[in-house]
């Protein structure tokens, strides 16, 4: 439940609008870093039907409720799992750009409902986008100040004042918290590539001398949806959302491997029983082994894709001294990419948000049962990202209190 009060309130939020998911680290002035975690959906629906959408009850979770008003009478955009019940799907081919605002102000009052804060926000947000949609970072911030003066979450109204913006391209954090490892100096020095693996794009920053290298930096439109599709497209009745739902990550004691310093102990896997239908054995047998020839053959399609992208992006390889994967596709294929950057070149180092991922675990000291989902979803690889930008903006101050708390 929102309070009511005029005291306004600080809000640290850091949000990757992901595709899939969106994810969100958070502080509200504890010091105490939380996360948060939104399907992706939007759907705007008329006045008429904020009569049927859910208010506040104090039982559901305000995230899988959220539907936000721009004006008292004007249209209702309902996010995340509410539209999912609606029946929206998620859009591969509209820009995250055009649609984030509603989300922002939804991910905002969750957060507030979730906190009991006052109605009135003050917000410092870094936002990351993919290289090709960051540029429209002031257009984003332009838009959101004007509809978070005022708006509407399940009908309460919320004020939000926006006193703190950035907007990064996706896999910026990863690069801001490499070069505070390395320290600025030796970062200055070198030349690195950073892979984001995401499930609409893929993109690569490249940085040399510490800077940031426009015209060698790019965004493809390969991402995890088009393996997907690929597979869905040989197996008849299978759906993307079935396919989605079928892949899990198990691991092997990880979080004891992560504290012992050890590689990652994680495996993600696509479950095919989950996505047999039929009750009959032989022909069950049968789908399975249709199945599993669908994901094989779509992931060499796929790859091959990958293939061609990045020997057309990459410099040559000799003037690289480290590339760094990340992203939630990454997991799939991490062999792949180790072993065509090591066959090109033997000395060049290729690295994962391993270290990134440890801290997050930490600083979140999630209970038993957030711990089941988290791994099960492999949250830690997909928060990588925001959460090395949450840490640059937030200054630290958050992972100092949280150790004093």
């Amino acid at each position: 439940m929102i309070r009511k009060g005029r005291k306004s309130k600080k809000l640290v939020m850091c949000l990757d609008a992901g595709t899939s998911l969106i994810k969100v680290l958070y502080s509200t002035g504890t010091g105490l870093v939380k996360h948060l975690c939104m399907d992706a959906m939007l759907l705007k629906l008329p006045v008429s039907s904020a009569s049927n959408l859910p208010q506040s009850s104090g039982l559901g979770k305000p995230e899988d409720n959220a539907w936000v008003q721009l004006h008292p009478e004007g249209d209702c955009y309902v996010v995340g799992r509410l539209a999912q019940e609606y029946r929206a799907s998620v859009s591969i081919k509209k820009l995250k750009y055009e649609s984030i605002v509603p989300k922002l102000l939804a991910v905002v009052a969750a957060i507030a409902s979730i906190e009991q804060m006052h109605l009135e926000i003050e917000l410092q947000l870094g936002l990351l986008l993919p290289y090709g949609e960051y540029a429209n970072a002031s257009e984003i911030k332009t838009e959101l100040i004007k509809a978070a003066k005022q708006f509407f979450f399940q009908g309460q109204p919320l004020k939000v004042e926006l006193s703190k913006y950035r907007c990064y391209p996706e896999s910026y954090g990863l690069a801001m918290s490499h070069a505070n490892r390395l320290t600025i100096e030796r970062f200055q020095k070198q030349t690195f590539v950073y892979l984001m693996f995401g499930y609409r794009n893929t993109s690569l920053l490249l940085f040399r001398q510490g800077t940031l290298s426009r015209t060698e930096s790019g965004t493809t439109q390969l991402g995890f949806y088009d393996l997907i599709d690929k597979v869905t497209n040989k197996v008849s009745g299978l759906s993307r959302e079935e396919f989605q739902a079928s892949i899990r990550t198990v691991e092997e004691d990880f979080y004891n491997a992560a504290k012992a310093n050890r590689d990652r102990q994680l495996a993600t896997n696509i479950f095919v029983e989950d996505l047999i239908k039929s009750t009959d054995s032989n022909k069950a047998t049968k789908e399975k082994g249709d199945i599993e020839a669908a994901i094989k053959t779509a992931t060499k399609e796929y790859w091959q894709l990958i293939i061609n992208w990045l020997d057309e992006i990459l410099p040559p390889l000799s003037q690289l001294n480290e590339v760094v994967y990340c992203g939630g596709t990454s997991e799939f294929l991490k062999e792949k990419l180790i072993d065509y950057f090591i066959s090109k070149d033997k000395s060049l180092r290729v690295s994962s948000s391993f270290i990134e991922e440890k801290e997050l675990i930490e600083a979140l000291q999630l209970d038993e049962c957030e711990l089941k989902p988290f791994k099960q979803q492999n949250l830690a690889l997909r928060f990588a990202d925001v959460w090395s930008l949450f840490v640059n903006f937030a200054g630290y101050e958050a992972k100092k209190q949280q150790a004093v708390a």
